[in-house]
């Protein structure tokens, strides 16, 4: 019996960007691990649509497994984030 394709007869949905293209960045992972010091971190920093702008710069942080630190900065396209400083 021949498979018929799931996604035939179904339309197109919108996409979240449709008036300019996605960006390129995703996100960025930086961990340490020295178990002679008992360092185990992590920070990571990510572009994400958001549902009131265009987008934001989330940034998580802190160490593997424990308590960790989450800071939404939100942004008009991605290029205003690069402009910027975060501190």
């Amino acid at each position: 019996m021949p498979r018929r394709s799931t996604t035939s007869g179904w339309p197109k949905p919108p996409s979240l960007f449709s008036d300019r293209p996605l960006p390129t960045f995703q996100c960025v992972l930086l961990d340490r691990d020295d178990p002679a010091q008992n360092q185990h971190r992590f920070y990571e920093i990510r572009w994400q649509a958001t549902l009131l702008d265009a987008g934001a710069v989330v940034r998580t942080w802190g160490r593997k497994g424990g308590l960790q630190r989450l800071q939404v900065t939100p942004f008009d396209t991605l290029e205003a984030a690069g402009r910027t400083e975060l501190v």
